[in-house]
């Protein structure tokens, strides 16, 4: 898979995983959306191009795309992310709550990112 398809589906699985956390009614699919985004980080952060790629979808429209890259880019974009993550908190909800258990925990010094 080339870095565009990686970014890709990165971007696919993030709205995905997010969207269907707020609905929560298929776990399986919200797990395969997860290990989905897990490869596509894993793919992307071993090259320069691919962690750059990754860093402009901090600036999303997409509000979960860019949540989720803020929880995996934390160590790389603290402040940026801080801040995403921090609006991110201010909704209602089970996927508000993940983001802010994420950033209480990234606080702490317990994770650098999301798969730390």
């Amino acid at each position: 898979m080339d870095l565009k398809e990686t970014l890709q589906t990165y971007i696919e699985a993030a709205h995905t995983h997010a969207a269907e956390t707020v609905q929560g009614d298929d776990a399986k699919k919200i797990n395969r959306a997860f290990d989905r985004i897990e490869e596509s980080v894993r793919v992307l952060m071993q090259s320069e191009e691919g962690k750059a790629a990754l860093k402009t979808l901090l600036q999303s429209p997409e509000g979960y795309v860019r949540t989720w890259t803020a929880m995996v880019l934390t160590a790389e974009e603290p402040r940026v992310c801080k801040k995403i993550l921090k609006e991110a908190t201010k909704e209602t909800g089970v996927w508000a709550g993940t983001v802010r258990t994420f950033l209480e925990e990234w606080k702490k010094g317990n994770l650098d990112s999301a798969f730390s």
